[in-house]
């Protein structure tokens, strides 16, 4: 393989990382709806649950964070991220190779790329640890502590068998 078939493979590597964190931050979403609904936990089953989740999981990311933000207020900086992620998620989604595609072609090219990826997945990263410390108050008031987080990790890994 030569350096160019290299830096290719890599650019499309560094594309579906920056696509899964996209996705994970979608997920982490989605995560944020459900701890909203702790304060009234008793009413819910886990099938209430998984099909509340599953129902989220077929809206697209502007729609999951118009629901959020309608559910819950978020600190501007927090906001901000959010839309950010938003915008370049939709970008790579729907645009990325098809605005670069003559950059693509040359080596200086794919390495504005890579440089360009790596920051969307810096993005998508910062996006969700800012979420995930919002939510953190209010999911551990309701007893979604850190250690049942593990917990319920360890028995994922056992029943996986890893």
């Amino acid at each position: 393989m030569d350096y160019d078939d290299e830096q290719t493979r890599d650019v499309y590597a560094h594309y579906g990382l920056a696509m899964y964190l996209a996705q994970t931050l979608e997920h982490a979403i989605v995560n944020a709806l459900v701890i909203l609904r702790l304060p009234e936990k008793e009413k819910y089953t886990r099938q209430d649950i998984d099909e509340f989740m599953e129902g989220n999981f077929q809206k697209t990311l502007g729609a999951l964070l118009k629901q959020l933000k309608s559910e819950i207020s978020f600190p501007p900086d927090l906001e901000s991220v959010l839309v950010e992620a938003l915008n370049r998620r939709n970008y790579l989604a729907h645009h990325y190779f098809r605005v670069r595609a003559e950059t693509f072609v040359t080596r200086n090219g794919r390495t504005q790329m890579l440089h360009e990826l790596q920051s969307d997945q810096r993005l998508f990263e910062k996006a969700d640890e800012q979420l995930a410390k919002a939510m953190k108050p209010l999911r551990l008031t309701h007893g979604a502590t850190d250690s049942a987080y593990e917990a319920e990790y360890k028995a994922m890994c056992q029943r996986l068998g890893i």
